[in-house]
């Protein structure tokens, strides 16, 4: 039971993470601005992050009740 979490948490944060990538990088590339790759990257692992996390503590919470 707790694997099933672990392992749909850990590809809801991959999928939001290329989601949220994608984004950045298309946003980066129309402005034409100079941002630094690393700094993009850790922006979006971070959002991903709390999204997975949301969700996470959501379904917990759904399955508690």
């Amino acid at each position: 039971m707790i694997g099933g979490y672990v392992l749909r948490g850990l590809v809801t944060f991959l999928v939001w993470a290329l989601i949220l990538e994608l984004i950045t990088l298309i946003y980066l590339a129309s402005t034409e601005r100079v941002v630094s790759v690393e700094g993009a990257v850790t922006l979006v692992l971070t959002v991903a992050t709390a999204l997975a996390l949301a969700l996470a503590i959501r379904l917990v919470r759904k399955e508690l009740s």
